[in-house]
């Protein structure tokens, strides 16, 4: 069955909704840090943000963070959506935006979709360096609102 074509006002809508804040949409903005103890453990979720039912969200800014510059030498980040990569923030390895000031992203949410800022910190890192372990935070910033926009 064909869907029915959208008019140029549901799209400029939809546009508006996902670029700027809806009067009805909810403001969500998550902080969160994880403490490595060894180099080399499993990617560990320094961030996540799950979309509540019947309702469309978007993250529009990402940080990420260390008490340890040189952290960002030997770490990679994901931001993924149900497990999924986002290709803009696939196996990065140094820092796109800070948790003070995170960097400005688009990233368009469905209802209960699950988004998660994740790091490996890799295999050899020497953590005893600077004032010993390396402490990660993550920042997910941004709003969501019902779906439908009622």
């Amino acid at each position: 069955m064909a869907q029915e074509p959208r008019s140029n006002f549901e799209e400029l809508m939809e546009y508006l909704q996902i670029h700027f804040m809806p009067a009805k949409a909810k403001p969500f903005d998550v902080i969160s840090s994880y403490a490595f103890t060894a180099a080399g453990t499993p990617e560990r979720t320094i961030a996540t943000f799950k979309v509540p039912q019947n309702q469309i969200g978007v993250i529009k800014w990402v940080g990420q963070d260390s008490d340890q510059p040189a952290v960002f030498n030997n770490s990679t980040w994901n931001l993924k959506i149900n497990g999924v990569a986002v290709p803009s923030w696939a196996s990065v390895e140094d820092q796109k935006g800070s948790v003070a000031q995170p960097t400005p992203e688009t990233i368009v949410l469905n209802e209960n979709d699950t988004v998660t800022l994740t790091c490996i910190l890799s295999t050899g890192t020497d953590i005893t360096f600077g004032s010993g372990t390396p402490l990660v935070s993550g920042r997910l910033k941004g709003w969501y609102w019902p779906r439908g926009g009622k």
